[in-house]
C-alpha cells in the first residue's frame, strides 16, 4: 500500500455502464448464427479500468478501480449454468479488495427480475481469495442476463489484463484502461484471435499532484475483439492459459511523486541474488551437513555415482510422503519436513538436492511451471509464472532431472504434471539459465497374446504385457495402490466370463512385465459353423481422442510412446481363416510416427503384428489432421478387425 499525502486526482466520479440495456432483437434471438451449437452467448462485455485517489484523514491512497459489465443470452437449457456468477476478490495481511455496486437483472421478454442484495453472498475460496456469488432468478430459454459491479483494489499487481475468450462465444468484448504515466506495465497478447480495436493514445493531465501546476499524463487504452469463438478444451493440450485469447499486464515500474522509482520487473541477475539468500529457497539449500548424518551408509559407500544417486533418490522418495502442496515461495522448512516425514514439493526436492550434495554429487534447483499452470515467459523474469521445482543432477557429463515426490516414479522419470518444456536452473554459484525439460523417451507398451479357440467358442490363452518408462509409472500406481486380488478383479471386469490364473509381475530397470493365463467362455461368435473372432482382446485405444475437425492449438501428449501387439490365434485344426486382414503402413510427416499392421498365416494359426509409434511429444497445429487420421486408423484396426474361420470338409 502506498501512503501518499502530496497529491490528489481531479478526475470526477466515473460511472460504470448501468444495467437495463437490452434490445428487442436480443430478446427475440433464438440461435447464434456464428455458432449454432452454442448454449449461451455473451452479447457484450466491457471492462473499464482506471486509478483514483482515496482520502482517509490526512492520508491519501492510490486505488485501482475495475468496472465490469456483462450481458448474456441463454439459448437453451444447457446454458442455464451461465446464471451462476462468481466475482473473486483478493486479500492479504490487512489489505483487501472491495466489491461494490453489484447489480443484476434477468430479462424475460418485458418482464425484469432484479437479483436482491440478500441473494448475494460471500464465500472463501482459499487463504487469499474470496468471492461474491449469486444466481440469476427465473432463468429460462431465451432469457437475457445483465450484471455489473465495481472492484476497488490497493494491489496494483492485480491489474492483470483482460480475457477476451471463454468457454462460450462472445459477440463483442471490450477493454479500456486509463493508466497514469507513473505506472509502467508490460503487456502481452495471447491466443490466435485478432484485435478488432487496438488503440493507445495520450490523455494530458489526467492525474494530479497536490500543489503541482501540471497533472500527470495518462495512457488511454482500448482493446476490442468481436465474434470471439468459444474456447473448447481438447485432449492432449497444455494449460488453456497458453492459447486462450487474452491480454496480460504485468507491473514493470512505478515512479512515485517524490522522484524515486521502483522496479518490479528485474533481471535474472537480480532474481539470482534474491534467491540465494531467500529463507524458503537459498537458505534451505544449505542443509547439506544435516543430511550427511541421515543418508544410509550403503548409499554413501557406493562407488558408482549413478547407482549412488539412485539409492539416495529412492531413500528420499520412500522416506517422504507428499502432502499434495507445491509450496514454492511459501514457508519451506527442510528440518521440519524431515521430522514429520511429509512435505510439499519444494521441501521434498530441496531435501533431495541437499542429500545428493552430501554424497558428493552435483545437484541444482530447477524452477518449473506445471502443465496446468501455463508456460513461463522467457522475455523477462516473472517469478509468479513458476509454481514448482525439481532437482537437476549433473553426472557423467550429462544431466538427470529428478522429482522425489511420487513414490512410483522411477529414477529419471518426472511426474506428468512437470512435463512443461522449459525450466530455469538456479545456479547460485553462477548465473541461472534455461534448460529444456525433456520427457523420458523409451515409453513402450508391448503386448503378446496367444489364444487357442475350440469348436465350442471357448478361448484359452496367455497374456504378457511389458510396460516401460511412463507406462511403467502409471502401471505401478495402478497395481500397487490396491491389493493383488482387487487388481486382478478389475482386470477381469473388462471381459465377461473370464478366468485369470497364474498372475505374476516382474520388474527390471524402468519396465514392469505382467503375465497370466486366461480362459473366456463364449468368447467368440459361431454362425453356421464359422468361428468369428476379434483378435484385439486387449486394446490400447477404444476411441479417437481427437474429435474436432480443426484445432487451433498444438497437440501435446507429454512424451513419445510406442504400442506393440503380437497376437497369435490358433483355431481348431480343421478350420482355416477365410477372410484376410489388409496390411497397413501409415507414416506421419517429420518422423512424427508410424502405424503398421502385418499378418502371417500358417495352416490354422493366424498371427498379427501391430505397431503404433508416436515419436514426438509435441505436434504443431499444422500436423493435427494427419495425427487425427492415424488415430482413426488405429482405433478402427483394434475395434473392427475380425477373423472368420471356416471348418474344412
Amino acid at each position: 500500500m502506498l501512503h501518499l499525502s502530496s497529491f490528489y486526482t481531479a478526475a470526477q466520479e466515473k460511472k460504470g455502464r448501468e444495467i437495463d440495456d437490452v434490445t428487442n432483437e436480443e430478446l427475440e434471438m433464438a440461435i447464434y448464427q456464428k455458432d449454432t451449437t452454442a448454449n449461451a452467448v455473451v452479447l457484450y462485455e466491457e471492462g473499464n479500468n482506471y486509478f483514483e485517489v482515496e482520502r482517509k484523514g490526512n492520508f491519501q491512497f492510490i486505488r485501482l478501480i475495475k468496472q465490469y459489465y456483462c450481458k448474456i443470452k441463454i439459448l437453451n437449457e444447457k446454458g442455464f449454468d451461465e446464471a451462476n456468477i462468481e466475482i473473486p476478490f483478493y486479500h492479504a495481511d490487512k489489505e483487501t479488495e472491495k466489491i461494490s455496486n453489484i447489480k443484476a437483472m434477468t430479462h424475460n421478454g418485458a418482464q425484469k427480475i432484479v437479483v436482491g442484495q440478500n441473494d448475494i453472498y460471500v464465500t472463501d475460496i482459499n487463504e487469499h481469495w474470496s468471492a461474491y456469488r449469486f444466481t440469476f432468478s427465473d432463468v429460462k430459454k431465451g432469457s437475457v442476463l445483465e450484471y455489473r459491479y465495481t472492484l476497488k483494489s490497493p494491489f496494483f499487481f492485480n491489474f492483470e489484463g483482460w480475457q477476451f475468450q471463454s468457454h462460450i462465444p462472445k459477440v463483442k468484448s471490450r477493454f479500456t484502461a486509463l493508466i497514469p504515466g507513473n505506472y509502467v506495465y508490460n503487456r502481452t497478447l495471447f491466443g490466435s484471435q485478432k484485435l478488432a480495436v487496438n488503440d493507445a493514445s495520450l490523455k494530458k493531465s489526467c492525474f494530479y499532484l497536490d500543489g503541482a501546476s501540471n497533472g500527470a499524463d495518462c495512457e488511454k487504452l482500448t482493446y476490442e475483439m468481436v465474434d470471439v469463438p468459444a474456447f473448447k478444451e481438447e485432449e492432449y493440450m497444455l494449460s488453456e492459459k497458453n492459447y486462450i485469447s487474452r491480454i496480460k499486464f504485468e507491473l514493470s515500474e512505478f515512479h512515485d511523486f517524490r522522484g524515486s522509482s521502483h522496479k518490479y520487473t528485474k533481471s535474472w541477475e537480480d532474481v539470482d541474488k534474491e534467491f540465494r539468500y531467500d529463507k524458503d529457497i537459498g537458505r534451505q539449500l544449505n542443509k547439506v551437513n544435516f543430511f550427511k548424518d541421515i543418508i544410509p551408509q550403503e548409499a554413501l559407500n557406493e562407488e558408482n555415482n549413478i547407482k549412488k544417486a539412485e539409492k539416495i533418490y529412492n531413500f528420499i522418495k520412500e522416506y517422504y510422503t507428499w502432502n499434495g502442496k507445491y509450496g514454492l515461495f511459501s514457508d519451506s522448512r527442510i528440518t521440519d519436513a524431515y521430522k514429520e516425514k511429509s512435505g510439499n514439493i519444494s521441501e521434498i526436492n530441496i531435501s533431495l538436492i541437499n542429500a545428493l550434495k552430501a554424497a558428493g554429487l552435483e545437484a541444482k534447483l530447477v524452477l518449473l511451471s506445471t502443465r496446468q499452470n501455463g508456460l513461463p515467459t522467457k522475455l523477462h523474469p516473472i517469478i509468479s509464472d513458476f509454481n514448482y521445482c525439481i532437482a537437476m543432477l549433473e553426472i557423467n557429463n550429462g544431466m538427470v532431472l529428478l522429482d522425489a515426490s511420487d513414490k512410483y516414479a522411477p529414477f529419471g522419470i518426472l511426474p506428468f504434471r512437470a512435463l512443461n518444456h522449459i525450466g530455469r536452473v538456479m545456479d547460485f554459484k553462477n548465473d541461472s539459465y534455461w534448460i529444456e525439460v525433456s520427457p523420458y523417451k523409451k515409453n513402450h507398451h508391448i503386448l503378446t497374446t496367444s489364444v487357442k479357440i475350440d469348436e465350442e467358442g471357448t478361448l484359452n490363452g496367455k497374456f504378457r504385457l511389458t510396460s516401460s518408462g511412463y507406462f511403467m509409472f502409471s502401471k505401478l500406481k495402478e497395481i500397487k495402490s490396491q491389493s493383488k486380488e482387487k487388481y486382478i478383479e478389475e482386470l477381469g471386469s473388462r471381459f465377461q466370463n473370464i478366468e485369470i490364473t497364474d498372475y505374476n509381475t516382474s520388474e527390471m530397470g524402468n519396465s514392469i512385465t505382467e503375465t497370466f493365463s486366461f480362459k473366456i467362455n463364449e468368447g467368440v461368435t459361431i454362425v453356421n459353423g464359422n468361428i468369428i473372432f476379434s483378435p484385439f482382446l486387449f486394446k490400447d485405444l477404444t476411441e479417437n481422442p481427437f474429435k474436432v475437425e480443426n484445432r487451433g492449438y498444438p497437440v501435446d501428449i507429454g512424451y513419445p510412446k510406442k504400442f506393440s501387439s503380437n497376437i497369435s490365434v490358433a483355431f481348431p485344426e480343421n478350420y482355416k481363416v477365410e477372410n484376410t486382414i489388409q496390411p497397413e503402413t501409415t507414416l506421419l510427416i517429420e518422423n512424427g510416427g508410424k502405424l503398421t499392421l502385418i499378418k502371417q498365416e500358417k495352416g490354422n494359426i493366424f498371427n498379427i503384428l501391430y505397431n503404433f509409434d508416436l515419436n514426438k511429444s509435441y505436434y504443431p497445429t499444422e500436423e493435427y489432421k494427419e495425427l487425427k487420421a492415424i488415430f482413426t486408423k488405429a482405433v478402427n484396426i483394434q475395434n473392427n478387425e475380425s477373423l472368420i474361420a471356416k471348418k474344412q470338409v
